[in-house]
Parts: C-alpha cells; structure tokens; sequence
C-alpha cells in the first residue's frame, strides 16, 4: 500500500457519486477532527494501545485535507510533500549540508532559525500551556527571561498578591489568574520541564486519587455523592497514601 492508494481512495470518495458525508467536509469542518485525531494519537503513545490505527486516522483527515485544498486549486499533494521534503532537508545541514554534526552546534542552529520568526511564526491554536512554554522558550532565546527559577518564583509570588487583590476590589480576577497561570508555565520551563505534561500528569493523579476514593467510599457502604465535604476530604487524604 502506497501513500498514493490511500489519497486516490479519499478523492474518489470525494466524487459526486462518493460518500455524502465526506464530500460535505470543508476545511473548516475538519478542523475539529483534526485536533481530536492529534489527541487520539497522543492517548495511544501514552497507553501504548493501537498507535498504528491512531495514526492512520490522522493520515487520512490530513489528507482529506489536501484533496480539499487541491479542489480548490491551492495546492497538490506533491507539493505538500516537497515543501516538507525540502523543509526537513534543510533544517538538517549538518546531514546534507557539510555542516558540523555536534549536537550542541546543531540545537544552536535549530534555535537560532526558529527565534528569527518570533512572534510571528507562533501558532496561537495550540493548548494555552504549549503555547506559554513556546513563547517563553523564544524570548529566552532572544535573552528575554528571568535569570533563575527564584525569579520567576518571585513573580508568581507577585501575581497571587494580585490576585488575592483582585478578588478582595471584584476586578481583573480573570486577568490575573492567566498571569498566574503563565508565570506557572514559566517556571515549569525554567526549571527543565513541560507545563503542559505537569498539568497532564496532576489531571491523571486526581482522576485515579477520585476514583480510588469511590472505591473506599463503597466499601463502607456509601455513594461519595451521599458524603459531606469532611468524610471526602478523609477518603481523599487516605486515596493519596494508597
């Protein structure tokens, strides 16, 4: 099986006599399938569960997506593909360019061309998280940052005064809980790690802590539902040790 046999299959279903439900998609509406697809994907890495059936999901909304485009006389698949042959070609010179293959000259390389394009290379549709970390990163590289994780622990001591203020006048509440949020993604990076995996992680721990608790709560003959906010907060404390 060819790339060409899956994207011929897609066209063809796209005909006037295809599938109706595929030839009413535009770019737009396969925009939420998409990220879904992307997210499904990740779940399947993260399992380690149908990796293989997740990516050929993915393959053919991108491709879906292309045959629109060609519709539309944007553009066609060769295209997309040598754009992303030429593109990784060379970001790689130090493979086909004759350039040095030292890891660290190489990063500094990556870097350098990815900071060139700041701010407006971002891509503002990624998770909130991702796009705080992208954005830190690439004004560090242009020596905007905080020179150690103190000082970014002291600006997020900074905005939770401001908030705790905000709350107490009832204004900008919404304002500085986002600066909170993204002095937290800050720290995260300078401090080596993903936001976005931290929260992941955190989001992961208190489902299986919630869960536990209502395995704790039946086996004493109760829904958590039927408890009041002391008798969970005990479960709670107990799931955590478990």
């Amino acid at each position: 099986m060819e790339l060409g046999d899956l994207y011929a299959l897609i066209k063809r279903l796209r005909e006037p006599d295809g599938c109706p439900w595929d030839r009413e998609q535009t770019l737009e509406s396969l925009r939420t399938a998409l990220v879904a697809e992307a997210y499904e994907v990740l779940e399947a890495i993260e399992s380690g569960k149908g990796l293989s059936e997740e990516l050929g999901d993915a393959i053919i909304v991108i491709l879906m997506l292309v045959a629109i485009a060609e519709e539309r006389g944007i553009f066609k698949l060769e295209e997309v593909l040598e754009g992303a042959y030429e593109k990784l070609k060379g970001r790689h010179p130090h493979v086909f360019g004759g350039e040095s293959p030292d890891m660290g000259k190489v990063l500094e390389r990556w870097e350098k061309s990815k900071s060139e394009e700041f701010p407006e290379g971002i891509n503002t549709r990624q998770p909130a998280l991702m796009l705080a970390d992208e954005i830190g990163r690439k004004a560090a590289r242009l020596g905007f940052d905080w020179e150690s994780a103190q000082g970014v622990l002291g600006k997020l001591d900074e905005e939770i005064r401001e908030l705790r203020e905000a709350i107490a006048a009832d204004a900008d509440v919404a304002h500085e809980i986002g600066d909170i949020l993204f002095a937290g993604a800050m720290l995260a990076r300078k401090l080596g790690y993903s936001a976005e995996e931290c929260l992941r992680d955190a989001n992961a721990r208190f489902l299986a802590r919630f869960r536990k608790m209502r395995e704790l709560a039946a086996a004493k003959g109760f829904a958590l539902e039927e408890m009041s906010l002391e008798e969970m907060e005990e479960l709670w404390q107990k799931a955590k040790m478990l």
